[in-house]
């Protein structure tokens, strides 16, 4: 009788903890050849989709926490992806269409959304949020770089690049910053660094080899750079 009560008490145990991490789901999806996909899931609630349509294509997917989303669509040759996920609610989704693109997105925190788009070849493209935050990334052409860290919560920033060779970078730290760059054309830089609480910045380039730098330290600046 003790031995079918122990039994019992530790089914019950193993279902308890089952249940604690479940409920997940990963889908993969793989035409072509040489491509490579992993998902690891930890915690509960998590959904991770992986499509790739082509050659030597590389998915990585790590989600802890809960209720975590990420997609992955790559078509061409040779893009790489990779999502790491910490936390709840943290939405990310990589899309690249082409060759030698690269995209990593780290998300640690809550309720954030980070995407990433990419047409074109060997343009590159990083986010990094922790707290929560929004950002998103265009990117259309060649050797384009694009890096947006944040840091705090209810940050907002977007870059969109369409050309060859353009740089971007996005740093937020604080509540409620704003940011945007804008760039059209080939060798263009942008460096945006907001610090503090509800500033506001717009960069907008279109042509060649423009620069442009905007610092904000402090609470409701705003600033507005348009270079043709």
């Amino acid at each position: 009788m003790k031995k079918i009560l122990l039994a019992a008490t530790a089914l019950v145990a193993l279902s308890g903890a089952a249940n604690a991490a479940s409920f997940s789901d990963a889908y993969v999806l793989q035409i072509g050849g040489g491509n490579v996909s992993t998902q690891e899931q930890i915690g509960s609630y998590h959904d991770a989709e992986t499509s790739q349509f082509g050659r030597k294509n590389d998915a990585h997917v790590v989600q802890t926490g809960e209720s975590n989303d990420a997609e992955v669509s790559q078509h061409g040759f040779r893009n790489d992806a990779t999502v790491t996920q910490f936390g709840y609610k943290l939405d990310a989704e990589v899309s690249q269409d082409g060759a030698l693109n690269d995209a990593t997105v780290t998300q640690a925190g809550f309720y954030s959304d980070a995407e990433v788009d990419q047409d074109g070849f060997d343009n590159a493209a990083t986010i990094a949020q922790f707290g929560s935050a929004d950002a998103f990334v265009t990117q259309d052409g060649s050797w384009n770089e694009a890096m947006v860290i944040q840091t705090g919560i209810a940050h907002f920033a977007t870059v969109t690049q369409d050309g060859k060779s353009n740089e971007a970078t996005i740093l937020q730290a604080g509540f409620g910053n704003d940011g945007s760059v804008d760039q059209y054309g080939s060798r263009n830089d942008a460096w945006m660094v907001q610090v503090g609480a509800g500033n506001s910045a717009m960069v907008s380039q279109t042509g060649y080899k423009h620069d442009a730098v905007v610092t904000q330290f402090g609470h409701g600046n705003s600033a507005y750079v348009t270079q043709r």
